[in-house]
């Protein structure tokens, strides 16, 4: 073979051997530690091909399967210090954020942060740019840092139109203004505006339509407005969920925000003394299986436990 293709033959089928060897490492851990020595060697054995390049985030994957977070942060940010020209540079810097997000710390947040600022400013045509920064505005949510969250939504909503999860971005941008009206109300419209124009949305995903329209419903409780709240949540129920071709499009997340409306739905019922109606809601609940069921299970036994009157506690 001539020298290059011959390097890239014998590169690529040790990266494989060192992947094949750290998989058989769940039941063999003598396996695991080859594997690992493998992958260690192909920097120096086959300089600047992909598969020495890409060994580094194969030991990185193994470490975070293995709860080994630090050190699969730093073999994702050696290969990017390493290899910055490297078409998976800008995907190492993106899971070395991910990585400091799984501490949990403030701190870790903030270094996810700064690795983030890193790969959009490094590789600002990347198509990871919309996903990292998606990502960044979680962190700064969780930093408690909501303005700063708002920000890097409205810039993904503007610059990412055409972006098949933009939705996700503006729905994330509702949750900013909604946390954002307890200390300042201009935020409660904008808000309030977002959530029900995303539940009405023929074009947006039935999970995210549903999770929108709970945030909508529980916004409208919140600020009082029992009946807005409950139109706004039957929408919901009538919609997605006794709706057969909606219901078989709900997928996990759909379902527990379903679950949610249920549960806010009966507890309003509860709270008006409309007590068939609160019945039916956890009764669908279980009989669509969905989350929450032994929670549903107990309400309903208040009833039973009442009698015939008001369940316990709503005399």
């Amino acid at each position: 073979l001539p020298a290059d293709f011959k390097s890239v033959v014998a590169s690529t089928s040790v990266l494989l051997k060192g992947q094949a060897l750290l998989a058989s490492g769940r039941t063999r851990p003598a396996a695991a530690k080859e594997g690992l020595e493998l992958l260690g060697r192909l920097p120096k054995d086959y300089p600047n091909t992909d598969a020495a390049v890409y060994s580094f985030i194969a030991e990185a994957d193994y470490y975070t399967a293995n709860n080994v977070i630090v050190e699969a942060q730093r073999l994702c940010t050696s290969l990017a210090d390493t290899y910055p020209h490297s078409k998976y540079a800008p995907f190492a810097l993106y899971e070395a954020a991910l990585n400091a997000e799984r501490l949990g710390q403030d701190s870790s947040y903030e270094e996810a942060n700064r690795l983030i600022e890193r790969l959009v400013t490094d590789y600002p045509k990347d198509e990871l740019v919309f996903y990292a920064r998606l990502k960044q505005g979680d962190l700064f949510r969780k930093l408690n840092q909501f303005g700063s969250a708002q920000k890097v939504y409205e810039f993904l909503t503007i610059n990412f139109p055409q972006q098949q999860d933009v939705l996700r971005a503006q729905l994330a941008l509702a949750d900013c203004h909604y946390a954002q009206a307890a200390t300042d109300p201009s935020h409660w419209e904008s808000a309030l505006a977002i959530y029900e124009r995303l539940q009405d949305l023929p074009t947006a995903p039935v999970d995210l339509r549903v999770e929108a329209g709970f945030m909508h419903g529980n916004a409208l409780s919140r600020r009082g407005n029992a009946d807005r709240a409950q139109a706004a949540w039957m929408l919901v129920v009538n919609g997605f969920l006794l709706d057969p071709a909606k219901a078989a499009e709900l997928g996990p997340r759909g379902r527990y925000w379903m679950s949610r409306v249920l549960l806010e739905l009966g507890d309003l019922y509860e709270r008006e003394a409309k007590l068939d109606q609160a019945r039916r809601a956890y009764e669908l609940m279980l009989a669509q299986k969905l989350p929450g069921g032994m929670l549903a299970q107990r309400r309903l036994a208040r009833f039973s436990h009442a009698g015939a009157g008001s369940p316990a506690g709503t005399e």
